[in-house]
C-alpha cells in the first residue's frame, strides 16, 4: 500500500470484508497492550477512574502511550503506515471513516495521533468503534478499539515476534500473544 486510497482498499475488502463487520482479520498474533472497564463515558471515567485490566508502562517523565507508538515505531523500523477510523452504524453495519498517512517525528514518535476521533464520531451503544495504525505492508496493525460504555483496549496484530517485543518493551502487564 503507498496511498491511503490502497490502504482503504485493503480495510474495506480484509478488514471489513464481504459482511461489513470490522474484525482485525489474517494476521498471525494478537496481544492486548492496555484494556480498561468503562462504568459510562470518557468523561466519566477521568473523574472516577476507570478499571485498568492490562496495562503497560513508559520510563518517568514519557508520555506512555508516546512511548508504546515510539517503541513500535522502532520495531517496525519506522515503516510508513496509515492511520483509519471505522465505527459501526445504528444497523451493526461497520463504515469506513477516513484513511490518511501516519506522519513521523524524526525521534520516532507518531504526530497528530488521531485519538479525539472516539470523542467526536464515538461508537453507537451496541456497537464499537476502531482507530487503527496500519502499516503499509499490511503485516502489522495496532488497534484501539471503544465499545460504548464497556471497555476500551489497544492491541497488536501481526507477526508473534512483533506482538512479543511490544509486549516486553511495553512492559505490558497481563500481555498474551494470542
Amino acid at each position: 500500500m503507498n496511498s491511503p486510497d490502497s490502504a482503504a482498499k485493503f480495510i474495506e475488502d480484509v478488514l471489513l470484508g464481504a459482511d461489513n463487520a470490522f474484525a482485525a482479520r489474517n494476521f498471525e498474533a494478537s496481544a492486548t497492550i492496555y484494556r480498561v472497564r468503562l462504568q459510562t463515558s470518557f468523561v466519566a471515567a477521568l473523574i472516577n477512574g476507570a478499571e485498568e485490566e492490562v496495562g503497560f508502562w513508559g520510563p518517568a517523565g514519557r508520555n506512555r502511550y508516546s512511548e508504546l507508538l515510539r517503541r513500535l515505531g522502532q520495531l517496525t523500523s519506522c515503516e510508513p503506515c496509515f492511520w483509519f477510523y471505522v465505527c459501526d452504524s445504528l444497523d451493526g453495519l461497520s463504515q469506513l471513516g477516513f484513511v490518511r498517512a501516519a506522519k513521523f517525528e524524526p525521534g520516532g514518535d507518531f504526530l497528530d495521533v488521531p485519538l479525539a476521533q472516539f470523542e467526536t464520531e464515538p461508537a453507537p451503544i451496541g456497537g464499537g468503534a476502531y482507530l487503527g495504525l496500519l502499516a503499509a505492508s499490511g503485516k502489522w496493525l495496532l488497534l484501539h478499539t471503544h465499545y460504548a460504555e464497556q471497555e476500551f483496549e489497544i492491541s497488536v496484530n501481526g507477526p508473534s515476534k512483533l506482538c512479543d517485543d511490544l509486549c516486553r518493551l511495553a512492559r505490558s502487564t497481563s500481555c498474551a500473544v494470542e
